[in-house]
């Protein structure tokens, strides 16, 4: 995640109040490219959530979308049947190689399902 150093100093002839920040320069230039206002807006429609970054459980074509999109960052389908809609999507994985794609976590143990006639292994 992102970190950097917050420093208040206070100058004892005017009382005025300013802060020094100090980032690694490869943050500065992330921050700088849009990132931290990518960060705000994430913010601002509580996309840190993790009832919204988060999907456990069966997919289907809006959770797919959300992963294009970029809103769920962790996907757990672990246990479940794959459905056919969403095995027609696997072999493209166009929703994982989105460039607004931001998946960290992808589980896919114990799943079922059939592709061209024979099951789908774990």
């Amino acid at each position: 995640g992102y970190r950097d150093i917050l420093i208040n100093v206070r100058f004892l002839e005017t009382n005025h109040i300013a802060e020094i920040q100090i980032t690694l320069a490869g943050l500065l230039d992330v921050k700088k490219s849009g990132g931290h206002t990518m960060y705000k807006v994430a913010r601002l429609l509580n996309l840190n959530n993790p009832a919204i970054s988060q999907h456990t459980g069966v997919a289907d074509t809006d959770v797919l979308r959300k992963v294009g999109k970029g809103v769920i960052r962790s996907l757990d389908l672990s246990g479940t049947e794959i459905k056919k809609e969403i095995i027609m999507e696997l072999p493209t994985l166009q929703c994982l190689e989105a460039r607004s794609c931001a998946v960290t976590k992808l589980a896919l143990t114990r799943c079922t399902g059939v592709i061209q006639g024979s099951k789908l292994e774990s």
